[in-house]
């Protein structure tokens, strides 16, 4: 389990992710049979082995829709905006990072609120900040955001970065995507996580000699050789092989509670 402590000080705040054995996401496979080896014990999901079927039978968030939510305090009064939603090396979610300010005698205001105390439902994000906590789940000026390596740091927004191997989803949201040998492909649309936060899937809008769109992908994360630094995102399929896709629904994906 993911465990997050929250340190506070005059000039400190961090969020340490301990990360002691995570859960499986619901659509990583075991077969062998299903996977491409790509050498130095990297492995990809064949094109053939994957469905979206089981995305639309769980269900889960989409990137795009979560960042255009508002946030509300648990008393319903809506607090602010969604800055960025931190993610860790094994693709989940740990943190949201909001807007909050126009009230409690405070300007616009950035805070971390682990993962686990976010609550989505719909449009609506809801999290336990109010006027008398308001100060626990602050970002002052230089705050990090970290993982277990503190050691370097990469910018997130004006004022909160990430340490190595924690990045922020909009990293990766909007970014060229190509395949196999840099053929250019697309952009990155949108993410799907499942409810609990662990990323699902990348959706790519492709250009349209590649059929019309969107396509979702499994997602490859750091242990794929990937890194948020990356100015591309790239698919490790060629152009034979992405040409069997059927369009991704995100309207069916919505729908599901």
């Amino acid at each position: 389990m993911t465990a997050k402590q929250f340190l506070t000080g005059s000039c400190t705040l961090a969020l340490i992710v301990a990360l002691a054995g995570c859960a499986q996401s619901p659509l990583e496979q075991e077969d062998t049979d299903a996977m491409i080896s790509a050498g130095a014990d990297v492995e990809f999901i064949k094109l053939d082995n994957w469905s979206y079927d089981k995305l639309y039978e769980l269900g889960g968030m989409r990137a795009d829709r979560l960042m255009k939510s508002g946030v509300y305090s648990t008393g319903g009064k809506e607090i602010g905006s969604v800055a960025n939603i931190i993610i860790d090396e094994d693709n989940r979610a740990v943190a949201l990072i909001a807007q909050v300010g126009g009230l409690w005698g405070i300007g616009d205001t950035p805070v971390a609120v682990p993962w686990e105390d976010v609550e989505v439902a719909g449009d609506r994000i809801t999290v336990p900040v109010t006027e008398d906590n308001v100060e626990s789940y602050r970002l002052f000026d230089n705050k990090h955001i970290t993982g277990r390596n503190l050691r370097q740091t990469v910018k997130v927004e004006e004022d909160v970065e990430t340490g190595p191997r924690t990045w922020k989803l909009t990293s990766l949201l909007n970014d060229y995507a190509t395949l196999n040998g840099g053929v250019g492909y697309g952009y990155v649309n949108d993410v799907v996580l499942s409810h609990d936060g662990a990323i699902q899937a990348v959706i790519i809008e492709s250009a349209s000699r590649y059929g019309i769109g969107p396509y979702a992908y499994p997602f490859y994360g750091y242990d794929q050789q990937w890194n948020p630094a990356f100015e591309t995102y790239e698919l490790p399929y060629g152009e034979t092989e992405v040409r069997g896709l059927e369009p991704f629904d995100s309207e069916r994906l919505d729908k599901r509670p």
